[in-house]
Order: structure tokens, then sequence, then C-alpha cells
């Protein structure tokens, strides 16, 4: 068997009372977007502050 299922709402997951003792994983899978350092174009001499400290 292949298949899974995914809801999306706030708040983490409820399983049944009668679904705890199966073997199937419940939980949460946190994505974390962070920002990366600037990569200027090649031929750019600048790096102001407001580029530099973004982070």
């Amino acid at each position: 068997m292949n298949e899974f299922s995914c809801k999306i709402r706030t708040g983490g997951p409820r399983d049944a009372d009668a679904d705890l003792d199966l073997p199937i994983w419940a939980g949460v899978l946190p994505i974390k977007l962070a920002p990366l350092s600037p990569v200027p174009e090649g031929a750019c001499r600048v790096e102001p502050a407001y580029v530099t400290e973004w982070r």
C-alpha cells in the first residue's frame, strides 16, 4: 500500500484514540525558510549595509 494523507491547519495533529495503536506515524514536519548570504552580480562593486546586513 502506497497511500498517505496530508492536512494543512494550525495546531498539532489529533489522532483518534482508536488510531493510536496503528503502526502509522503521525506528527508535524516543520519547514524553515531562511535567507542566505546575498550574491552580487559579477561586476557589482557596491556593498551597501542594507544588503550586507539584511540577514
